[in-house]
């Protein structure tokens, strides 16, 4: 995975070990500069990604788009008034500037904190690296339980929180700027998502800025392949390419059960566009410990094995870039409110939306006080120990951890607030999407680093403002997905998407209404499985088919690599062996976690 590190220190021998320790502790090579004060080190799979000018030190890490300009036209990355740096709608991704005559380091992430950038200070140095572990080696860091768990629960951390004490995470559109003299460090912010509405008032308005930001997001100039599902997401991003005239650039990529119905709606789709397409089945040699430690090795996550296997077969057929439609949940409406509720509330949340009938409450606030509706239905006034943690583990734990989550949400929550975030909507939406999508989704694109450059056109600068302006009722359930295609690529609405019934040109209020029918057919038919013992065949609706699983050791073997002392082993093994007539994918998404934060704690061998 392409990354940066660095460090600002008067000692040469911290300078020359935390240098050695990102260079070693990654399989790639780096470029590095290196003076008495400080060292700075850059990776890309092509070009530059570190650059030295009489003023400024440059370095980046991100989209494939920001090598191309910082080896091409550097200073469209950033303006600089009077020292004050700020990344340009063109950086796409994380930006490091070392400004030497005023002797200021400038860090700037990406507007939705997509690439990962970790940093710790003391009063001897300033750390900083794409990578957590070497860092927590420099430190002989403590671990920090209440990160640990945040990951093992939700496959992300909130707000700075790592797994580690004295580390600390970026967060979405933040700005560090450190004084190299005295190593003193401010922090600010550029970001303003979803503190503004919309000031279009006309939904054909809406409906063509959209398709125009949309086609504009990502250069299909590159040999480009696309992570097609049979969801919303991924064919909004096949109707852009469609719509670019340069479909001849494009292929198509889809991963699992490939006679699924899913599967079988893609390869429609790509068939009718003319868009090539590559089907590739996910079986157990992407589990082999080789593969998942080369996984790790390097991106530090092993969360999607089979995302992995798609950036190989990508660099193997010679692609420049890989997209998906991650951070599509914001802009088609997922990541609002209705997203924290459960059954048959969100249920009626979600048709009262479709149906235009109110603003979003709660009833768990004072009328009109988003802030305090918003940490009520984020917080959790208790978390159960998780069957895969050992109880004396948990018991001397829980109560820390449970007062950090609280914490985290809440400081989180205030950035909002002072960002100028006024709704509930809008509270629930930026945190979902910066917390859990820039970390645990995006971490599927971002398993393709190991292989490939990746974009990420819903995180595009002039996209994800303008969808951030809208108000969620709008958006909610793809409603503006629907009337983009249609504008723009109409012949993608005549297939169902996976969720559904019903081709995806009927109302969304219908199509809702379908997917609850497929839900019950789904469960229904998982249950004569279960109860049958497997002689009736599992459903195969979706593209998700892990049940190669139940024929492997692979999951066991993950489970006897781990090295905490607090994964409860014998639980693990248990459900690994009880599944065997269940859906094996939930299984495998939580014990690829456990494996990414166990090898991220394995600090020993660095």
């Amino acid at each position: 995975m392409p990354g940066l590190f660095g460090i600002i220190s008067s000692d040469a021998k911290q300078l020359k070990r935390f240098s050695e320790l990102c260079q070693s502790s990654s399989p790639f090579k780096h470029q590095v500069i290196q003076t008495s004060s400080y060292c700075i080190g850059a990776h890309a799979f092509l070009g530059r990604s570190l650059i030295e000018d009489l003023q400024y030190m440059i370095a980046v890490d991100g989209e494939y788009s920001i090598y191309q300009l910082l080896a091409n036209s550097s200073r469209e990355l950033f303006t600089d008034i009077d020292g004050h740096i700020r990344p340009t709608k063109k950086s796409k991704g994380n930006l490091c500037i070392l400004d030497k005559s005023r002797e200021i380091l400038h860090i700037a992430t990406d507007i939705l904190g997509s690439f990962p950038l970790y940093y710790s200070i003391s009063k001897d140095a300033f750390v900083f690296s794409s990578r957590i572990k070497p860092i927590g080696s420099f430190l002989s860091a403590e671990q920090d339980n209440a990160g640990i768990i945040e990951f093992a629960l939700n496959g992300n951390n909130i707000n700075k929180r790592t797994y580690f004490k004295g580390v600390s995470r970026c967060r979405a559109g933040e700005l560090l700027i450190l004084n190299m003299r005295n190593l003193k460090l401010k922090f600010d912010t550029y970001s303003k998502l979803w503190s503004a509405q919309s000031d279009f008032e006309k939904s054909n308005e809406v409906i063509e800025r959209a398709s125009q930001f949309l086609k504009n997001s990502f250069d299909v100039d590159q040999q480009t392949m696309v992570m097609m599902s049979a969801g919303w997401d991924s064919r909004t991003l096949l109707a852009a390419c469609v719509a670019s005239g340069k479909r001849t650039n494009v292929k198509a990529y889809t991963h699992g059960d490939i006679n699924s119905r899913e599967i079988d709606i893609v390869s429609r789709i790509c068939k009718d566009t003319e868009v090539e397409l590559i089907k590739q089945a996910v079986s157990a040699d992407m589990y082999s410990p080789e593969k998942l430690r080369a996984n790790l090795d390097y991106t530090e996550n092993s969360v999607f094995p089979h995302w992995h296997s798609a950036g190989e077969r990508a660099k193997n057929i010679n692609v420049r870039q890989i997209t998906a439609g991650v951070y599509g949940e914001a802009f088609g409406g997922h990541y609002g409110p209705p997203w924290v509720l459960h059954g048959a509330k969100k249920m009626i949340n979600v048709g009262k939306y479709l149906l235009n009938l109110h603003l979003f409450n709660s009833g768990k606030s004072k009328k009109g006080n988003s802030f305090e509706e918003s940490a009520a239905l984020l917080m959790a006034s208790s978390i159960s120990k998780p069957w895969y943690i050992l109880s004396d583990y948990w018991n001397e734990h829980s109560n820390e951890i449970i007062q950090k989550y609280n914490q985290d949400i809440d400081d989180i929550l205030l950035r909002y607030q002072q960002r100028g975030i006024e709704t509930t909507e809008n509270y629930i939406e930026a945190f979902t999407t910066e917390q859990r999508g820039a970390q645990y989704i995006t971490s599927q694109l971002l398993s393709c680093r190991h292989h490939v450059d990746i974009c990420l056109p819903f995180a595009d600068r002039n996209y994800i403002e303008f969808a951030t302006r809208l108000p969620f009722g709008i958006k909610v359930h793809n409603k503006l997905n629907q009337a983009v295609i249609n504008n723009i690529a109409p012949e993608l609405l005549k297939y169902p998407v996976a969720a559904t019934l019903l081709s995806a040109n009927h109302s969304i209020i219908s199509q809702e209404a379908s997917r609850a029918a497929r839900k019950l057919l789904e469960a229904s038919l998982w249950k004569l499985h279960r109860l049958s013992k497997g002689n009736f065949k599992e459903p195969r609706m979706g593209w998700v088919n892990f049940q190669f699983l139940a024929k492997s050791n692979v999951l066991i073997n993950v489970i006897e690599s781990l090295k905490q002392p607090y994964w409860d082993k014998k639980a693990l093994k248990a459900m690994v062996i009880n599944v065997k007539y269940g859906s094996y994918h939930p299984l495998s998404d939580m014990l690829m976690k456990l494996l990414s934060v166990d090898y991220c704690l394995d600090i020993t061998q660095n």
